[in-house]
């Protein structure tokens, strides 16, 4: 009944008076800045939790509204954006507010067979560890799947793009073959090479030198990526009539920065 009777004081304080109200047990006077002075030594303010599903099923969020988050990616969330186009944005969480951020830093484990495009007619996914690196962290509702990086729902961002596929033998040793490859963006590319915007430099067959094949081998790109954007990198030997493979010492690696 306190509890509730205080509410309602309070209640009744803002509206009539449009003043200051204090929240404290020393008896001292509220902030003029404020609206709602809150003080204590030993005890905090708790805000609504709610799984980021429950966050999202609000209907027609106020601008500014904040609530704490208990799943992918806990931390408190406020809307940036409107009632009727939610923004929702971390305000707290530690290290998943600190950009840049390094997303993901995986490499290729297993050598991974490309073939040419005449003996077959698709080109081949490249498929990366699906264990990321200790010191990169997914932010975001970001996930990783091996092959596929997917935006999550409050991902939104810039993100840098960085790619080496260094081409071996099958054996592994060094290859004059190389691997040629192209990032795709929502699967929409698919087998036309020719329509992708984000295309690894073009190696150069016929050098078995280490430093030329490796920067031969290199896509950098600087991409803006919304929430359910997914990007994924397709594969084919250069060769009309050999096979190419991937290196899966650590010269093939992938790795994505989230700029902000």
């Amino acid at each position: 009944m306190k509890k509730i009777f205080l509410a309602i004081t309070i209640a009744f304080a803002l509206n009539s008076n449009a003043q200051s109200v204090a929240i404290n047990n020393d008896g001292s006077t509220a902030d003029n800045s404020a609206i709602l002075d809150l003080k204590s030594n030993n005890q905090g303010v708790l805000v609504p939790r709610m799984t980021q599903t429950n966050r999202n099923a609000i209907a027609t969020p106020a601008t500014g509204l904040m609530i704490f988050q208990t799943d992918n990616t806990p931390a408190f969330y406020f809307n940036a954006g409107t009632p009727t186009t939610p923004n929702w944005q971390t305000v707290g969480g530690g290290s998943t507010m600190v950009y840049p951020n390094v997303e993901l830093g995986v490499t290729n484990t297993t050598i991974q067979n490309i073939p040419d495009l005449v003996t077959v007619t698709t080109n081949t996914v490249l498929n990366f560890s699906t264990t990321n690196n200790a010191n990169a962290s997914l932010t975001g509702g970001n996930t990783w799947n091996g092959s596929v990086f997917t935006i999550g729902s409050t991902g939104a961002g810039w993100y840098q793009i960085n790619a080496q596929v260094v081409g071996v033998t099958a054996a592994g040793g060094l290859s004059s073959l190389g691997v040629l490859y192209f990032m795709d963006k929502n699967n929409t590319v698919g087998n036309n090479k020719a329509g992708a915007l984000y295309l690894s430099t073009i190696f150069t067959s016929g050098n078995t030198s280490d430093p030329v094949i490796r920067q031969a081998s290199h896509l950098n790109s600087l991409i803006y990526l919304s929430a359910g954007d997914n990007i994924r990198f397709r594969a084919w030997s250069p060769s009309t009539t050999q096979a190419a493979n991937t290196a899966a010492d650590g010269r093939t690696f992938l790795n994505i920065v989230r700029i902000k």
